[in-house]
């Protein structure tokens, strides 16, 4: 088999992994009784193992140089202070996520506080963040004037992005203004169908199903960021990388079961350096670092000042999309660079 067919069989979308583990074409999926079955697709990872070993041996190389990659549940400790905990999440509705582990709920039962990406109320900081120097709210999602969605993309790909937006009821206005981030995150080209469906039969992703145990728990329930912080990680992407992102997810739109499997497994696994990869992703490694910076390491340094004004005072669940506990820049690391201990609990 050619290699580039092969490396073409082995891309991911990195919005897709990424976004389940931080936010297509019609899938099939069955309905069974109480509701849409799970999306199931195949392990990519395990396909380029088989396919291209130069490829996974590379991959295998470039996770395991990512530290803190071990466990999505984490303890965290300071002399003189109760012990908190940090969870990283996936958001998906997927029962072999949203099945929390006894150690999970033990320590949600323990905690005072769950602080998560976003809720109604926000936690307190002390850091000011950086001005957003724009006139309307409307250019957080709108491309400047003069400027069209679909001169960025193919004829072919403008009519897949058109179509979800008309499923959606977006007015047929704005669906060629739009910036290209909020195209892909907010529309849903980067869920399969199947999840979609899922979520709209009322089936509960895993960050709400935490929200739900903490809340059972009576746990103070905050936010780590603002909405408007959240949205201007993303539209602080540069366009070249908003664009990159979206063509990559529109090729591989009726593969998205298979990235969504390859997701979960690898969260199962507990391989999270895997997703630090831009070999996985398919992307060049100017765009995948692009991403990182913006939506991943900016967006870990704000909730990590959030964070440490609660863990101050301990009995804490901090419940956070996975792909921001790894790395030099993870929370687990901003964690033990602020005094704390933080230990691997599974």
């Amino acid at each position: 088999m050619p290699s580039d067919q092969r490396r073409s069989e082995a891309k991911m979308t990195l919005a897709v992994i990424l976004g389940t583990l931080t936010v297509g074409a019609a899938t099939a999926f069955a309905f069974m009784p109480g509701g849409p079955a799970a999306c199931i697709g195949k392990n990519l990872v395990a396909q380029m193992q088989t396919k291209d070993a130069s490829m996974y041996r590379q991959l295998l190389a470039e996770a395991e140089s990512i530290p803190n990659t071990e466990a999505v549940l984490w303890r965290i400790e300071r002399d003189g202070q109760p012990a908190s905990h940090l969870l990283g999440t996936v958001h998906l509705t997927d029962e072999r996520v949203t099945k929390l582990s006894p150690a999970v709920k033990q320590a949600l039962a323990e905690s005072k506080i769950l602080a998560l990406e976003r809720a109604k109320k926000v936690a307190p900081t002390k850091v000011r963040a950086k001005p957003l120097h724009i006139s309307s709210p409307r250019e957080l999602f709108e491309l400047p004037d003069g400027q069209k969605l679909s001169q960025f993309f193919t004829d072919e790909e403008y009519a897949e992005m058109d179509r979800r937006m008309r499923q959606l009821g977006v007015p047929i206005q704005r669906r060629n203004i739009l910036q290209p981030w909020f195209v892909a995150m907010r529309v849903g080209i980067f869920r399969p169908d199947c999840e979609v469906a899922r979520r709209k039969a009322g089936i509960k992703f895993m960050d709400l199903v935490v929200r739900e145990e903490g809340m059972k728990n009576n746990a103070e329930i905050l936010g780590l960021e603002t909405k408007l912080e959240n949205t201007r990680a993303l539209y602080r992407l540069p366009m070249a990388t908003q664009v990159a992102l979206t063509k990559m997810s529109l090729a591989d739109v009726n593969r998205s079961r298979d990235i969504m499997q390859t997701g979960i497994e690898i969260y199962q696994q507990r391989r999270l350096g895997m997703m630090f990869s831009h070999k996985l992703h398919g992307v060049s490694k100017q765009t995948f670092d692009s991403y990182i910076e913006h939506v991943i390491t900016e967006r870990n340094l704000a909730m990590r000042d959030r964070a440490l004004g609660l863990l101050e005072r301990g009995n804490v669940f901090v419940a956070v999309g996975a792909m921001h506990l790894p790395g030099e820049q993870g929370l687990v690391q901003l964690f033990r660079d602020a005094g704390y201990r933080v230990k691997a609990v599974e």
